[in-house]
């Protein structure tokens, strides 16, 4: 049964999709997701959140250039993944976006504002990816949001709240790097 599972994302990863018109577009993604519900979109949508923070505390800021953006999606994935990479997918540009399987990542410094109405944070309109895809958008600073895009492609609600589920974290330089 294993074996049929791991068939079954193998071929998931190479049936590709695109994003929308102002957003992001990928081929191919989706490495696993596709048979799961939202509980292991937000499984993985934490788990990709850790390796943003394990990334941030080991360097001085966020991912900013193509190499460290595509370091940043090798580290989701490796976090995320019960199946290691295959070597022949590398990470692709699609807009400003850097895609690697289920994950695209890019340098927004707007999530800085990002709107909160009623103490909840406000999607903006053009949040918008393929199902499943975990969109991580950084400052370049200290700063990231994480969202997870459902089955119409925007942020999926929390199951408890059922508002749009957004990580939104500011990480302290000075607690990542302590004096020595």
């Amino acid at each position: 049964m294993r074996f049929i599972v791991l068939t079954a994302v193998l071929v998931a990863t190479l049936v590709g999709f695109g994003f929308g018109l102002d957003s992001i577009s990928c081929s191919p993604c989706q490495a696993q997701s596709s048979l799961f519900g939202d509980e292991e979109l937000i499984r993985q949508l934490n788990l990709a959140a850790g390796a943003m923070r394990t990334y941030r505390k080991n360097h001085d800021t966020f991912p900013q250039l193509q190499p460290d953006l595509d370091d940043a999606l090798h580290a989701m994935f490796k976090a995320v993944s019960f199946t290691p990479a295959n070597t022949e997918i590398v990470p692709q540009g699609r807009g400003i976006f850097r895609t690697y399987y289920q994950f695209a990542i890019a340098v927004d410094p707007s999530i800085r504002s990002l709107p909160i109405i009623n103490g909840q944070y406000k999607p903006p309109s053009n949040w918008s990816a393929p199902p499943h895809t975990i969109v991580i958008l950084t400052d370049a600073q200290n700063q990231f949001a994480a969202w997870v895009a459902g089955a119409d492609g925007k942020p999926i609600d929390d199951p408890t709240t059922h508002v749009p589920l957004i990580i939104l974290e500011t990480i302290d330089p000075q607690a990542t790097n302590p004096p020595s």
